[in-house]
């Protein structure tokens, strides 16, 4: 079910939503930093039609990536939650790959590849948040030190 919601998603956006929330830990208030990357599938029509009794070239090559996107969200008593876009920290590899023919006939089978890649494209999501925790508490305490008295 979950499948074919993402291959029809896919069809009609052209993107995938990916999401990796990790808490952040030393604040006085309830942090989580969210890393977001909208999967965008990008095609590109190749070759011509050969006349008839003769092979054609034509191809369809498509790429799927995304930028990574990272947001402090946190929660103050009594209000909601709030949000705080961060700088944009990089992208993911892309997934590539070519099919034989036009790339309208072929953007089912396309999003049918890169919904079998999408853990893969998670798993980067994942590293990503894990090599920038180093990043991530070094920006902290410099936001911090802005706010202590005495400096």
């Amino acid at each position: 079910m979950f499948s074919t919601l993402l291959v029809a998603m896919t069809l009609s956006t052209n993107t995938i939503p990916l999401t990796h929330e990790v808490p952040v830990e030393g604040t006085p208030t309830p942090l989580s930093l969210r890393y977001e990357a909208d999967v965008a599938i990008q095609h590109r029509q190749v070759g011509t039609v050969a006349p008839g009794g003769r092979g054609d070239t034509l191809r369809c090559h498509w790429t799927a990536g995304g930028d990574v996107r990272r947001t402090l969200v946190g929660t103050t008593e009594g209000a909601a939650t709030r949000q705080l876009p961060l700088a944009s920290t990089g992208a993911l590899k892309p997934m590539k790959g070519q099919r034989p023919g036009w790339c309208e006939t072929n953007r089912a089978a396309i999003a049918a590849s890169v919904e079998a890649g999408i853990p893969a494209l998670r798993t980067q999501l994942v590293a990503f948040a894990e090599r920038d925790r180093t990043t991530l508490s070094s920006e902290i305490n410099d936001a911090h030190a802005l706010f202590r008295t005495g400096s």
